[in-house]
């Protein structure tokens, strides 16, 4: 079960992001200030080995587990133990990735910095038994005032 989800568009905007209280959610709580750390793994790992994206990076007691969907411009990220099975984790970001585009994909692209209409997402996942309870690190991407003032500073131009 993944530890921790992050929803995250190509630029680096974050969509949504929890930590459920696993083995690694403790070693980094703020998945806000890691969208764009991610979304510049991403591009990285594409432009420097031409592949079609990054499918897992592997650290001493975690793996971060990728889905790329390049057509809506969406990294889904999960944070794992080390030990979690491939096989299960990519069968759940299959499973994650589908329903989230069944669910916001008329919203995606129109969002105005209001992750909060994601917010209900997180009982898919555990619907889907892809996390294995609430979230407890519920990070308020909103509070995070440097994509409204990017927002506005884009819209003043």
């Amino acid at each position: 079960m993944a530890d921790d989800v992050i929803i995250l568009k190509t630029s680096g905007v974050p969509l949504f992001s929890k930590c459920y209280g696993g083995k690694t959610c403790k070693m980094h709580p703020d998945h806000a200030l890691q969208s764009g750390f991610l979304a510049a793994l991403y591009s990285f790992s594409k432009e420097s080995f031409g592949q079609q994206g990054i499918q897992s990076v592997l650290f001493q007691n975690l793996k971060l587990n990728f889905k790329v969907d390049e057509e809506n411009e969406l990294i889904f990220v999960f944070a794992n133990p080390i030990e979690e099975s491939s096989k299960k984790i990519t069968k759940q970001l299959n499973d994650t990735h589908r329903i989230f585009l069944e669910k916001y994909s008329n919203k995606i692209n129109s969002l105005a910095f209001d992750t909060s209409i994601f917010s209900e997402f997180d009982q898919d996942l555990l619907e889907l038994n892809i996390v294995p309870r609430k979230s407890v690190g519920d990070v308020k991407l909103h509070k995070h005032p440097f994509w409204e003032k990017l927002a506005k500073k884009l819209k003043t131009k």
